[in-house]
């Protein structure tokens, strides 16, 4: 929210009221206000904060063609990436820090060992499709998964390494027309920004 420490205080009570007339529990754990120009808040799996931008512009000087003019700090989103690791881990995804093959889908055909793990690997990137660290989070979802199901397929078929599992299925892992997901490394987090109320904002500077 935009507001001081006193008025975020008061939003917080009300809010708690609120959760205790239709019977929730606020965790106080888990609660607590965040000024994320100083710290950051860490939601539902996703980093808050704020941090500082550059942008390069022209600065008129034939002698220094550019400046780098430092600009307000911005809010950014990031996921985070060690509680992906423990959530793969405890999936059965990762184990001893390394890929690890999801034996529980050993009995299945290839075609839905891939379905199972596209479906995984989908999931995480709906879910944080936002985040400003999206291609971080790709690539380590997509190192980790395709070497499990990699490992997976080479102790379906009885081949002793996952270099033989990729040569045999190519580096997809295609069979019969499915193949491991190959997602885009990037996307456009600006596209959930909302600017801010030019006339909310006055009104915000008139209270001060």
């Amino acid at each position: 929210m935009r507001g001081n420490l006193q008025e975020a205080r008061s939003v917080l009570d009300q809010v708690t009221d609120f959760c205790k007339s239709i019977g929730l529990t606020v965790n106080p754990d888990k609660t607590k206000i965040t000024n994320l120009n100083k710290d950051r808040a860490f939601f539902l799996g996703v980093n808050i904060f704020r941090s500082r931008v550059t942008k390069t512009t022209p600065s008129g000087n034939k002698q220094n063609p550019s400046a780098k003019q430092r600009q307000n700090k911005q809010l950014r989103l990031t996921a985070s990436l060690d509680r992906i690791r423990s959530k793969l881990k405890g999936a059965g995804f990762i184990k001893g820090g390394k890929s690890h093959p999801r034996f529980l889908w050993l009995p299945l055909n290839h075609t839905l060992i891939i379905h199972l793990y596209n479906s995984v690997f989908k999931g995480y990137l709906n879910y944080y499709s936002f985040v400003h660290n999206y291609g971080q989070m790709v690539g380590l979802l997509n190192l980790t998964l395709i070497r499990s199901a990699a490992k997976l397929l080479a102790a379906k078929y009885k081949l002793r390494t996952t270099a033989k599992v990729f040569k045999k299925f190519g580096k997809q892992l295609s069979s019969e027309g499915t193949s491991f997901l190959k997602p885009k490394y990037t996307t456009d987090p600006n596209r959930f920004h909302i600017k801010a109320n030019p006339v909310t904002r006055t009104q915000c500077a008139t209270h001060k």
